[in-house]
């Protein structure tokens, strides 16, 4: 049991503090000390301290979330890297992972609580069509050769898109963003 690897992050908030518990550990990993402080008061819609409104303020706070717990997920995740069953491959993350997932996931506040998900998405997500061709108009894309669209369907959340780029050179598979799909 110790050697095995689930992370599924649970978030809990105690005034100055949140703490995040990697389930399937008995270990207590990480506490982002005064992570309140930095954030101005807002319309807080859950225990996670997470602003909820749709205003400039409100996505800044969500995008610095999200870059913060990308930094907690990388310290815990040193090789970052997870195996994708549908890819039958490693899905890195890498720097474009983090600044394309932060400024498209911080917009909307379901898709800054689905990053909370991380390893879940990157291990569970399926492939959905065939990989398309990256958009050479876009200049985050251009280290890609393809775009691989896969979604992962969370019980109790909903659809979370995965969009994993491969790069030219090394073909190497590369998370580059995550959003919750709207449902129908």
């Amino acid at each position: 049991m110790w050697g095995r690897k689930i992370f599924a992050p649970m978030f809990f908030s105690f005034e100055k503090y949140i703490v995040i518990l990697w389930c399937g550990s008995s270990f207590l990993h990480t506490v982002l000390n005064n992570y309140h402080k930095k954030l101005k008061p807002m319309n807080y819609g859950s225990d996670y301290g997470i602003p909820i409104g749709d205003s400039k303020e409100d996505k800044k706070q969500r995008k610095r979330f999200i870059m913060d717990f990308y930094k907690i997920w990388g310290k815990l995740n040193p090789e970052k890297q997870v195996f994708n069953k549908s890819l039958n491959d490693f899905v890195n993350v890498k720097h474009i992972s983090v600044e394309e997932t932060a400024g498209q996931a911080s917009t909307r506040y379901e898709s800054t609580l689905a990053v909370m998900f991380l390893t879940e998405i990157l291990t569970n997500a399926v492939q959905k069509g065939l990989p398309r061709n990256s958009n050479p108009a876009k200049d985050n894309q251009k280290g890609f050769e393809k775009i691989i669209i896969m979604e992962y369907n969370k019980s109790n959340f909903g659809k979370i898109k995965l969009t994993v780029g491969v790069k030219r050179s090394t073909k190497e598979k590369v998370q580059y963003c995550i959003t919750v799909i709207e449902n129908d």
